[in-house]
């Protein structure tokens, strides 16, 4: 009702791949910590970027066609499905990967809030929705 247009862009091919839908999480580098485990440089807003379930890779890995799933996140410590096979000794960085990626833009009236009104539209920070620019038409 209050929306005047959507748009939806869709990225990936449904195959886990470096060709398919990817982001890579720059913000934070890993230390490995031993076995399938990395600390995050920080953990302030990495669950923000970063899932139990996630499919991902990591920069100092020795085989690039080697998939991890996150089974375990928290405090900046994340624990991988299997043992980790890389270079340890170097801070790494994690690309997650999906099957496809959908970015939805939404447009209207009821869109463009200034924090007084109550009406429009704004998503949850850390939701699965992500404010690129808010109140910006």
């Amino acid at each position: 009702d209050n929306v005047d247009s959507v748009r939806i862009d869709r990225s990936g091919d449904g195959l886990l791949s470096d060709a398919g839908a990817y982001i890579l999480i720059s913000d934070y580098s890993f230390q490995h910590t031993g076995g399938s485990s990395f600390l995050a440089s920080a953990s302030d807003g990495l669950d923000d970027f970063l899932y139990e379930g996630d499919i991902i890779k990591i920069s100092t890995q020795t085989d690039p066609s080697v998939f991890y799933e996150i089974v375990s996140l928290s405090d900046g410590i994340i624990v991988l499905d299997k043992p980790f096979d890389g270079d340890t000794s170097a801070s790494s960085y994690v690309t997650r990967y999906f099957g496809f990626r959908y970015i939805i833009y939404f447009d209207g009236n009821a869109m463009h809030t200034d924090g007084n009104d109550s009406s429009g539209f704004m998503p949850l920070q850390g939701s699965n929705f992500v404010v690129t620019e808010p109140n910006n038409c």
